[in-house]
């Protein structure tokens, strides 16, 4: 087989389906759509795209573009919604910080209050318990024995300077009656 020429196989191929249209009779599959456009969208392919492809092709990637303008806007809105929500969640989570902080600086405090109050209540548990066990009586000793009776003395020492007629010790007998005097019971 010799080698062809490019322009040689284009003629050959322009002139073989002339001449068999003229001398077959249309059969009912080439006279469908599919089969008339397949030669022609060769011949486009090998002459180049014309004004009415591109123009199609230009309004395909126009819609196209619109979409993906359009899902580029829903994505740059909702990853601003997400960085908002972002930002109120860091905020609510430093002051869920600050407020364990406090919290614990808190429970530090009342435990060491605690401590304090629980080594108090100990003291006074040991004093109650001193308080109230009895204690023990003291031995006498010369000098307290001899404290009381100077007391005792001191009592009846007033009593030397009464009279004895003046003291009245057990019933008494009066001079008068109660008749005489007009008392009635």
């Amino acid at each position: 087989m010799t080698k062809k020429n490019l322009s040689d196989l284009l003629r050959e191929e322009t002139q073989s389906p002339a001449i068999k249209s003229p001398e077959s009779p249309p059969s009912p599959a080439a006279s469908s759509p599919a089969k008339v456009k397949a030669p022609a969208a060769r011949s486009a392919s090998r002459r180049g795209p014309t004004k009415a492809d591109l123009e199609q092709q230009v309004q395909t990637l126009t819609a196209e573009l619109a979409t993906c303008q359009g899902q580029e806007t829903k994505l740059l809105d909702q990853i601003k919604g997400l960085q908002g929500d972002l930002d109120t969640q860091q905020a609510r989570l430093f002051e869920l910080k600050d407020t364990l902080e406090k919290a614990e600086h808190t429970a530090q405090q009342k435990e060491e209050q605690l401590v304090k109050l629980t080594a108090e209540l100990e003291a006074a548990k040991q004093v109650i318990l001193k308080m109230s066990q009895p204690a023990p009586e003291p031995k006498p000793t010369p000098s307290t024995e001899r404290a009381p009776l100077a007391i005792k003395m001191s009592r009846r020492a007033p009593a030397k300077h009464i009279p004895e007629y003046a003291i009245q010790r057990g019933e008494q007998k009066s001079m008068v009656s109660d008749i005489d005097i007009g008392w009635f019971d």
